[in-house]
């Protein structure tokens, strides 16, 4: 696993958390030193909080300013956050090849790893948040402090005496870790935020490949090698404490979900390069798979469809404060009509089709296709991805969406069901026929879930179009470009196979036939033998 591997893989959680956070307070302020490239911010500007980011690196700072520069609830600044306003040397990584590296830039003297090498040293300017305050450029109060400074976080914290925090969250490494024992060690940090209230806090951490650990409220158990983050909640925030720990108790259950997404992601991050994707997210529910292409790719813009209100009014919320995010309160089939609808107790689970266990309540709804509604809507001109999550109905929706698909060729992301959950429910083999057809080619699969004997139940199929296939390296595209050509192959092959296979029992006819011949022949000359032995002792 990559650097880069493990940090989107903890950033999974991290952003989890910030979703959290981001909807339990109502349009908050938040500060981001060590912004980068903005990840952990997206949550808060979504739901319409104000931000002040901190990002010395040139280099990253561009990339932030490209993707959220343009905000009116952001402000980015170019200054190093300490516990002193002034000149300090700061400390540039490297990457293996001599480029400057994303990460490791630091006013501490850190350690090396496989990942990065030691850099010039350059005077930098750097800011304390109390000098900042004392001066107007922040707020005093502030509901969100995010730190990650690559071994500087507790400087950081003594230089932010002034601030009024509800949560906070500060980078750590342990004494073991590759980089070597940290200036910011996470038993002093605990101990310097508890002088000021901070009894509640979660630990998130990693440790080599393992997924992600969680504690709560107490360092005992942290590995001496582990690296992670830790969120402080301050006495009026309990509430928020007690469900991020009812959070991170749940992604503890089922961690391969919270990471399963990084490998799509980078499919996609390769695909199409840059910030901005055009996406459909069919069968929304509430809206995770969209948060996470927004992390991701913040410009992008969107267009969800969900039938059930109550799931829409989530949505509508959630996404109240980006405008490029659309959503149309419907169900799409194959057809315009009046259907049945079930409501279940997991609203993730509702469907068009009845299904094969109790249900709550049955409505109904009126169906669309997504060609007709492209035809209605403002679409742009491009669609990259369309996401299909229909419980059981997939295949119908692809139906009613034939002209979108050979009009923008975009991305199926498409739910494929193993086993038997509703009613007539697609064929997962319909679904690779209909893909086949259309000159798809099988992209990967994601999110699999399992039965109880460990039979696949269902999971997330991608599927990619000849033409966007071609953007891949070689070695990454599928296999098999054309079923029917390997099928002529097999059959040429067969057929060859067929008629060796006939030669040798030919030849092992004949073998035989002579076999015969040698031993009349060996007879014969035995017989011979036996003559001459005999006319020799008439003599």
């Amino acid at each position: 696993m990559s650097l880069d591997d493990s940090v989107s893989n903890l950033q999974a959680e991290e952003i989890r958390l910030h979703q959290l956070i981001a909807a339990s307070i109502a349009t908050g302020v938040m500060i981001d030193v060590g912004a980068h490239h903005g990840e952990m911010m997206v949550p808060f500007l979504e739901a319409g909080w104000k931000a002040y980011a901190f990002e010395p690196i040139a280099m990253n700072r561009e990339t932030l300013v490209r993707r959220i520069g343009d905000r009116p609830n952001v402000i980015i600044r170019s200054e190093a956050v300490s516990r002193h306003s002034g000149i300090q040397d700061f400390y540039l990584a490297l990457n293996p090849d001599r480029t400057l590296h994303e990460y490791y830039h630091s006013l501490e003297k850190i350690g090396l790893d496989a990942y990065h090498q030691k850099g010039e040293t350059i005077q930098i300017q750097t800011v304390s948040l109390d000098d900042l305050v004392a001066q107007g450029e922040l707020p005093r109060r502030v509901d969100y402090l995010k730190i990650d400074t690559e071994g500087h976080d507790l400087e950081v914290l003594r230089g932010a005496a002034s601030l009024e925090c509800e949560v906070i969250s500060v980078e750590f490494w342990c004494e073991h870790h590759n980089l070597g024992a940290s200036p910011s060690p996470p038993e002093a940090i605990v101990e310097l935020l508890k002088t000021r209230g901070f009894e509640q806090f979660i630990v998130l951490s990693r440790e080599g490949n393992q997924p992600p650990a969680y504690l709560f409220s107490s360092l005992a158990g942290l590995g001496k090698r582990s690296w992670g983050n830790i969120f402080f909640y301050s006495p009026a925030q309990s509430r928020l404490f007690s469900e991020s720990v009812q959070l991170c108790q749940s992604l503890a259950a089922s961690p391969q979900n919270t990471s399963e997404n990084s490998p799509f992601l980078q499919l996609l991050s390769t695909l199409f390069p840059g910030d901005e994707l055009s996406i459909i997210d069919i069968g929304a529910f509430q809206g995770d798979f969209t948060a996470t292409i927004l992390t991701h790719f913040p410009r992008t813009k969107a267009l969800l469809f969900e039938p059930s209100p109550a799931n829409c009014q989530v949505l509508k919320q959630r996404f109240s404060h980006n405008p490029e995010v659309r959503i149309v309160e419907t169900a799409l089939s194959n057809q315009q009509q009046f259907h049945d609808f079930y409501l279940m107790d997991d609203a993730a689970t509702n469907s068009l089709l009845a299904p094969n266990q109790p249900f709550t309540t049955r409505t109904q709804v009126f169906t669309q296709t997504l060609d007709a509604c492209i035809q209605q809507s403002r679409i742009s001109d491009r669609i990259d991805l369309v996401k299909i999550d229909t419980q059981g109905n997939d295949l119908k929706v692809l139906q009613g969406a034939v002209n979108t698909i050979q009009q923008y060729a975009p991305i199926l992301l498409v739910e494929l069901i193993f086993v038997s959950l509703y009613k007539g429910q697609d064929s997962y083999y319909e679904i690779l026929n209909f893909m086949h057809s259309h000159d798809y080619h099988w992209g990967g699969i994601y999110n699999v879930h399992y039965t109880q004997s460990g039979q696949i139940a269902y999971c997330d199929a991608l599927f990619i179009p000849v033409s966007i296939e071609q953007r891949l390296p070689v070695s990454d595209r599928f296999v098999c470009q054309d079923l029917e050509y390997l099928t002529r192959q097999n059959r040429m092959l067969q057929t060859v196979c067929e008629e060796r296979l006939e030669l040798i029992h030919t030849l092992n006819q004949t073998a035989e036939e002579r076999l015969q011949v040698i031993h009349i022949l060996d007879a014969e000359v035995k017989r011979l033998q036996v003559e001459i032995q005999r006319l020799s002792a008439q003599g």
